[in-house]
């Protein structure tokens, strides 16, 4: 377990990279293979010399180990033991926390353990409450990491090369939120959207994802196979088929000249030139949005893909209809609107 710290601790490496032995100073994750993606490439360099002790650079390596196998038989037996495994991501933050308390017992002239007082901890808590540099004093849950190191060594007093003297803990009977003074909020912080907003938004996705989304599908393997002269199967786009889901997230083909003698007969100016509105012209033959049905929601976004835009009070709020809450005539691009794609 201690000259091969990433096999102890249940960590896989990718082939080749570099394999942290437990007696470094510095271990090198940078090959962690199941590393989170919001895990900076910093963060996978634990440096232990920033604690100035040696001594005590033994004990984080021990206390970091611990915490990453607590299904080692060392470990399991432990009463006070954390039972699920630290996340890789949180280690460089635990080493910080842990070098800048026992770099202040090294200032404050402990050079063991079993000396920490609670006037020790209380210093300690006292000067990392203010911002190093800023000066401004730091937020309650910010705190409450740094109080939170401290006192998780006692719960591995067993394992490690120097603990506290029995009987001690430090800030004892009181948790980490209490001694920073951090309220931890209960309940969702955020508002819930409201009904008359959610349920029209509902009804247009699923209307969208059941029933446009296979025939948008089924033209983009058509332009695909008019490309490639390639003949289509009569199941090629059956709505749930794998052909069609996969041509879901393919990139869209180039324009046929299908597509683009469409596009000028219904652009702007060719609407206006008509004297038509483009709601009522601007749809593909053959499509579900093309009659005057509930589905006409499609014809009133504009043909380049303008989103929709939500005006608050809106009486379509209340809907459950397919398209009512885009169906918004502030949306509809007007004839005598010159610019190419231009929405009011």
């Amino acid at each position: 377990m201690r000259s091969r710290m990433a096999l102890g601790a249940g960590l896989r490496l990718a082939p080749g990279s570099a394999r942290p032995v437990f007696d470094q100073d510095i271990w090198d994750l940078s090959g962690l293979g199941d590393a989170p993606v919001i895990m900076g490439t910093h963060r996978k360099i634990l440096d232990f010399t920033q604690i100035t002790n040696p001594r005590w650079r033994l004990v984080a390596r021990q206390y970091l180990l611990a915490r990453m196998a607590p299904g080692h038989p060392a470990i399991a037996t432990l009463p006070h033991a954390i039972r699920s495994p630290l996340n890789p991501n949180s280690l460089w933050t635990a080493l910080k926390h842990l070098a800048g308390w026992f770099n202040h017992l090294t200032d404050a002239g402990v050079d063991s353990l079993t000396e920490v007082t609670q006037a020790h901890c209380d210093g300690y808590l006292q000067a990392v409450s203010y911002g190093v540099g800023s000066g401004r004093r730091l937020s309650p849950a910010t705190l409450t990491m740094a109080v939170r190191a401290p006192q998780m060594l006692a719960l591995y007093g067993e394992i490690l090369d120097q603990h506290y003297r029995d009987g001690f803990t430090p800030w004892a009977g009181r948790g980490p939120d209490v001694v920073a003074g951090y309220q931890r909020p209960f309940g969702n912080r955020v508002p819930p959207v409201p009904d008359t907003l959610l349920r029209p938004l509902l009804a247009d996705t699923l209307y969208l994802v059941n029933t446009i989304a296979p025939l948008l599908a089924a033209e983009v393997a058509a332009a695909r196979a008019a490309i490639s002269g390639k003949p289509l199967h009569a199941n090629t786009f059956r709505h749930g088929s794998s052909a069609c889901c996969a041509r879901r997230s393919a990139p869209a083909p180039p324009a046929t000249s299908r597509h683009r003698s469409w596009r000028r007969a219904h652009s702007p100016g060719a609407c206006a030139a008509a004297g038509t509105r483009k709601t009522r012209c601007c749809t593909w033959p053959g499509t579900p949005w093309s009659s005057k049905s509930s589905a006409r929601w499609a014809t009133d976004v504009t043909w380049n893909g303008c989103g929709p835009n939500w005006k608050r009070g809106w009486p379509a709020a209340a809907s459950n209809n397919p398209g009512d809450a885009t169906r918004q005539p502030w949306h509809r691009c007007t004839a005598t609107s010159r610019s190419h794609g231009r929405c009011r």
